[in-house]
């Protein structure tokens, strides 16, 4: 029977060949009758045929059938060497099978000189178990622990002094590459960890990784990296490909696409409940075209528009309840129109000055009032006395009532007689 035995230097960077894939014999009872029948023969890569050819390498004898076990020998063709110690085969089917699926049992291999090379226990041709493993010479290379056919625990590596040279951890059949805590910086395993990451494959180029929280639930897809230092990176430089994320409930919440590290093509994101958050692209790393979030409600929060990075067109927001509150207007990152809407729909001034606007604006009624760049009021100094009765003095009601042409005019008197100083005024922006 086969095993495919995989070569020391992979196994100390990448994985140990899932025993899945391979097959083993198992050792019994039974005592090896040299009379028992001969029922296949084997090429050395495994092709099986009735009889005996130019190609034979191996050949399989059945010894005998005991409770529900079908005990199988295979030896070597050249000098009738033992391969494997006696295995239990249960499906008849596999009879003949280089690669039986229903194998069950310890398993001991042999090399042509008769040497144990390797040990473990299968059930179901999946190996559980420490499984042990020596070269030609009979000095152990490595042991390993196996849940359902994969790697699953320590990996010990030895010298040929016998001496431990490398010692790895794997789960579920992947290598495991450290652990994160809840800010992405490394932490021991032992240590209040929130994240971890195995290497599920590499090859000369690159590497593909994996996260997962720490109760097991996976935190992204694989993703190929390019960059080494990524493997112990949380904030990652180099991935390729589409980045798929997922909350502790196993619910994807992200996708981001990559070209070798730079953000290229969709992004997206989700709440808990299968609602988008947002939607956006970008090309060549730079945020590009209509991008698009929303509240968790599934009522659309902004809607804007991106051209090589920067805001180019028309920016909206919306509140919770679909009511339009802004309105913004681009040209190449430059701002060139600006409206505003409460939440009743009625048109809001728009402040264009050096202070910080955040404080009331307003008078009580409702009317214009100049203010001075330290955000001072005026409207109670002597130069502001008669404010109120100012021409260019309106309520909002009588602004919003204005057609264009009334509003220029009006726009055009406020600014003629009520210069402000270092710029700092109300104004109400055109639709």
């Amino acid at each position: 029977m086969t095993f495919l035995k995989t070569p020391l230097s992979s196994l100390l960077f990448l994985l140990l060949t899932p025993l899945s894939q391979t097959t083993f014999a198992n050792e019994s009872a039974v005592n090896p009758d040299e009379d028992a029948p001969i029922i296949a023969y084997f090429a050395e890569d495994g092709t099986p045929s009735t009889d005996k050819n130019e190609d034979s390498y191996y050949y399989r004898r059945l010894h005998e059938t005991l409770n529900g076990c079908y005990y199988v020998q295979d030896y070597y063709v050249k000098n009738d060497q033992k391969q494997i110690d006696a295995v239990c085969i249960r499906d008849e089917i596999d009879l003949a099978s280089w690669s039986p699926k229903s194998l069950q049992g310890t398993m001991r291999f042999y090399n042509d000189q008769g040497q144990i090379t390797t040990q473990y226990f299968v059930n179901n041709s999946e190996s559980s178990g420490t499984i042990s493993s020596w070269s030609d010479e009979g000095l152990l290379e490595y042991e390993a622990q196996y849940k359902d056919g994969e790697p699953h625990g320590e990996v010990t590596f030895y010298n040929d002094a016998g001496e431990v040279s490398t010692e790895l951890f794997f789960i579920n059949g992947n290598r495991y590459l450290g652990a994160f805590n809840s800010n992405g910086e490394r932490v021991q395993s032992g240590d209040d960890f929130q994240y971890y990451r195995v290497l599920t494959d590499s090859d000369a180029d690159s590497f593909t990784i994996q996260d997962f929280y720490k109760g097991g639930i996976k935190q992204i897809d694989p993703i190929r990296i390019t960059d080494i230092n990524d493997i112990y990176a949380w904030q990652l430089t180099s991935p390729d490909g589409t980045l798929r994320f997922y909350n502790q409930e196993g619910v994807q919440i992200g996708e981001e696409n990559y070209d070798n590290g730079i953000l290229n093509g969709a992004m997206k994101a989700w709440y808990p409940s299968g609602h988008y958050e947002l939607v956006g692209y970008f090309k060549d790393g730079e945020q590009s075209g209509t991008w698009k979030t929303w509240y968790e409600s599934g009522q659309i929060a902004f809607q804007e528009q991106y051209e090589e990075g920067v805001y180019h067109g028309t920016i909206k927001h919306w509140d919770e309840n679909g009511q339009l509150r802004t309105r913004l207007i681009y040209d190449e990152g430059e701002l060139v129109e600006e409206t505003h809407w409460d939440e009743q729909g009625l048109l809001l001034p728009v402040y264009i000055g050096d202070f910080d606007p955040s404080d009331d604006t307003c008078s009580t009624n409702r009317e214009w009032i100049k203010l001075d760049s330290d955000n001072t009021d005026n409207s109670n100094d002597s130069d502001s006395a008669d404010a109120s009765t100012d021409e260019s003095t309106h309520t909002l009601e009588e602004v919003q009532s204005m057609d264009s042409d009334d509003f220029d005019e009006f726009l055009q008197q406020y600014e003629e007689q009520n210069e402000p100083r270092n710029g700092a005024f109300w104004k109400l922006w055109p639709f």
